[in-house]
């Protein structure tokens, strides 16, 4: 089983991919759709901020039957770091990242690019 998008970078972008992830609903246990839906939303909520304004690109599927990974690429080229502050002064923003590195078990970035994968075993 696999999702593939192509949305507009707008912002009802995050909800469509999160709708479209209940897909998934049957191949996967609840509370690991609810992680895959964080992060995929996480990560074309930053494709809407920070991309190009390009269609983003998203794209989950199932792994063997014992992980979900997927990627998500808004087309941009810039660096993708997760926010390493705590300060609550800092500004908005940056946390994204943060959260994406607590849930999946592994992710990170296509090299030249700012799209990003994770892979989340079940």
């Amino acid at each position: 089983m696999r999702v593939d998008l192509a949305l507009e970078s707008s912002p009802g972008a995050p909800a469509q991919a999160r709708r479209a992830l209940v897909a998934l609903d049957r191949c996967i246990p609840y509370d690991r759709l609810a992680d895959v839906q964080t992060i995929v939303t996480e990560l074309v909520t930053n494709g809407v901020k920070y991309g190009p304004g390009e269609l983003i690109d998203v794209h989950v599927w199932l792994d063997d039957g014992d992980a979900v990974e997927g990627w998500v690429g808004d087309h941009g080229a810039g660096s993708v770091e997760a926010r390493a502050d705590t300060d609550p002064g800092a500004g908005q923003g940056g946390l994204g990242l943060r959260i994406i590195d607590r849930i999946a078990d592994a992710w990170g970035t296509r090299e030249g690019s700012s799209d990003v994968w994770f892979r989340l075993a079940l």
